[in-house]
């Protein structure tokens, strides 16, 4: 800062806390006591913290904070309290934090940055009725809070509240036409309410008003967060082709948010981009044929017309364990469920592929190859989802899989019944993958949304006292669902499979399976 004893003190606390392992008290203690003996200003004091909490500096803001808040009063101190809260808060500090902010209103009842941030607190930490309170109060203290209204929009909304949610955010907009934050928000909350394009309009509102601003990040990010809550919106209305279209869109703006990010948050959004891009190709599988479309051609040409579907399936399922392979790697943590994921998609894509070159009684691999190379690829997928329940049930459906690919080998080169048996025990196991085939990607949406979480607090512009965010849009309840609707899908597969096997073997297997596959389409 250019001042001599704040240059000292600032070199004095980095070197406590180095060696003293991040003991905030005793750096504290140790500021106090020097600037106190060199009389330094707490306007000094205060403005360091700032300074420091907006270089991403916390716990040495923390430390400046709580040293002006020892040696001032009245709303100085509030300030520094306060922002001593907002850094407790990036340190993943809560309940110092809700301390801090209790204190800062009681040097200050009226400090309106505290019960905004305070108000985000609770508001985080799911006691939504004390955060309307502080919210409450801020606009009562001032009016014209831009902030507190965008937020408390956003807190009224989660609480089922849209038409008070929706009041809150055009009171933001008046306030501030030009505030992106209040755009973004409101923008959701129409989405919410069915009005679509209206919500389209102003999360792009909100887009161009970040890049205005520089903020090529959030220009980007606006977008993501909206499209994936479209996407979202959609797959609970079942209407998967176009959510996996919304999907595909979020994912591209999640990867152009990497892209502009810093080395530090470029994986994570990397991450999730091309995680949601995976999503969306599974999603856009059609499986169930429109009745007018390709008519001439299945009525024709019935034979090659379900191969070359069913062989469109195959290389969808592998592109999508080429995006799940990219997530691992862009990943910043060396993300074991992605790169499980993709080996687990690319697995059930070429044993797909297996079986279509043994229906179409084309030439394939030695099997016992191809068998050795999937348990290869398998054991590593089991290893990473240990401990993660649905990822486990489908790499066991893939091993089960591989079982009814011996039996259709065996009975094609042998054709007896007791093959025939085994492959009818198969049903059961082709049901079970039916019902499993997405389960490992809900948990890498899962923890791909926990790191997005931490990488928006993160790459928000620190501003001293206040520390606004527009919350995650997406819910991780609403994904309690799988990311696609497996019946339709791989149930869907299995009939396609089964139905072209049927003009390839004897009456025995064709009484077997044209009963299975009535059975699997009924529930499509």
């Amino acid at each position: 800062m250019g001042n001599d004893p704040i240059e000292e003190l600032l070199e004095i606390v980095v070197e406590y806390l180095q060696s003293e392992e991040g003991n905030l008290s005793g750096a504290v203690d140790l500021a106090v006591n020097f600037s106190t003996k060199n009389s330094i200003p707490s306007d000094l004091l205060l403005a360091q913290s700032s300074f420091c909490g907006a270089k991403g500096s916390y716990e040495l803001a923390y430390v400046f904070a709580k040293t002006t808040a020892s040696s001032s009063t009245g709303s100085t101190k509030a300030d520094a309290l306060c922002n001593a809260g907002v850094t407790s808060v990036f340190m993943g500090r809560q309940g110092e934090a809700e301390e801090q902010y209790k204190m800062a209103l009681e040097a200050d009842p009226k400090h309106v940055a505290t019960h905004y941030n305070y108000g985000n607190l609770l508001s985080e930490m799911r006691r939504q009725k004390e955060a309307e309170e502080q919210y409450k109060m801020a606009l009562e203290a001032d009016p014209k809070h831009l902030a507190t209204h965008s937020n408390y929009g956003i807190l009224l909304k989660q609480m089922g509240h849209q038409q008070e949610a929706e009041e809150q955010f055009k009171a933001s907009i008046e306030l501030d036409p030009k505030e992106p934050n209040s755009h973004g928000a409101y923008g959701l909350l129409l989405l919410a309410k069915n009005l679509e394009s209206k919500a389209i309009e102003e999360t792009k509102k909100a887009s161009r008003l970040f890049g205005e601003n520089g903020d090529r990040v959030k220009e980007h990010l606006s977008l993501a967060w909206f499209y994936e809550e479209f996407a979202n919106k959609c797959y609970n209305l079942e209407n998967y082709p176009k959510s996996g279209e919304y999907a595909e869109i979020s994912g591209s703006e999640y990867i152009e948010a990497g892209k502009q990010a810093g080395d530090k948050f470029k994986g994570t959004s990397l991450t999730k981009g091309y995680t949601l891009k995976g999503r969306a190709k599974i999603r856009k599988l059609e499986i169930k044929t429109p009745f007018y479309k390709d008519l001439f051609k299945r009525i024709c040409n019935r034979e090659s017309y379900k191969i070359e579907k069913f062989t469109k399936i195959i290389d969808c399922i592998m592109d999508a364990s080429g995006c799940y392979g990219k997530a691992a790697k862009a990943s910043p943590k060396d993300d074991k469920l992605c790169n499980a994921c993709s080996i687990s998609m690319s697995c059930l894509s070429e044993m797909l592929d297996y079986m279509l070159a043994v229906i179409k009684q084309e030439k394939t691999p030695l099997l016992e190859d191809k068998l050795k190379n999937w348990h290869e690829k398998l054991a590593i997928a089991k290893s990473a989802y240990k401990e993660h329940s649905k990822g486990e049930i489908f790499v066991k459906s893939l091993y089960k899989l591989m079982g009814c690919i011996q039996n259709l080998d065996k009975y094609k080169k042998h054709g007896t019944r007791e093959h025939g048996r085994a492959f009818k025990e198969c049903q059961k196991e082709l049901s079970e993958i039916a019902n499993n085939i997405e389960g490992p990607l809900q948990k890498i949406i899962e923890d791909s949304a926990k790191q997005m979480d931490l990488c928006r607090l993160k790459i928000m512009p620190y501003a001293g006292t206040e520390t606004g965010y527009i919350p995650q849009p997406n819910r991780l309840h609403q994904f309690s669902k799988w990311i696609l609707d497996p019946k339709r899908i791989t149930v869907g597969v299995a009939g396609i499979i089964l139905t072209v096997i049927v003009n390839h073997y004897n009456e025995y297997l064709f009484s077997l399976i044209k009963g299975f596959a009535t059975m699997l389409l009924s529930k499509v």
